[in-house]
């Protein structure tokens, strides 16, 4: 059996040049290299936002919509490669999909329930910064928040079990192996 190294330059290379393709197979080293960049990316732009004067609208407001296309962007190649990793392990890309979807639709919820239980309040005789407001929203949204979240955290680990497996062996109906490996 013979297998190839992807180092990180390379694995960045590789994802970068697949940031729109979600049908292969990627290896545990393309997956976990960029994982790492994105991560040493993520830190690089909230030291430069730090650095940001408060004062510089113009500044802040270019900063902000080109980091907001470049999260999209580094979205989009995540979930991508995400996919091809799951792919590698002989699953559906759909498995890390469930995700996303479940981030939505959880999204709504709270915001739907949030807003019933604002608007049920008399807030004329309530003040809305004080403690005991966030403390009372916080007591009607517990199921919510704690729950839907407790699943999500152990869906979490269930993919990421997946991602630390290795490549299955020769080739399966997603593609070729990526390591080389033949049975």
């Amino acid at each position: 059996m013979e297998t190839t190294r992807m180092g990180f330059v390379e694995a960045v290379k590789t994802c970068l040049k697949k940031s729109f393709v979600f049908t292969g197979r990627a290896r545990r080293s393309e997956f976990w290299w960029w994982t790492l960049f994105s991560f040493i990316i993520g830190l690089a732009v909230s030291f430069v936002a730090d650095e940001i004067p408060d004062d510089n609208l113009l500044l802040t407001l270019l900063f902000t919509f080109g980091m907001l296309a470049f999260c999209i962007y580094l979205g989009i190649a995540n979930f991508a490669v995400s996919t091809r990793r799951l792919h590698d392990i002989g699953r559906s890309g759909w498995w890390y999909g469930v995700t996303l979807i479940f981030g939505v639709v959880w999204t709504v919820w709270m915001i739907v329930k949030m807003i019933g239980l604002v608007g049920g309040m008399d807030l004329d005789h309530v003040d809305v910064e004080s403690d005991a407001f966030a403390l009372t929203l916080l007591k009607e949204m517990w199921d919510v928040i704690l729950i839907p979240y407790i699943l999500y955290i152990a869906y979490s680990i269930l993919l990421l079990v997946w991602y630390c497996k290795d490549s299955q062996p020769g080739a399966n109906k997603y593609g070729e192996n990526p390591k080389g490996v033949v049975e």
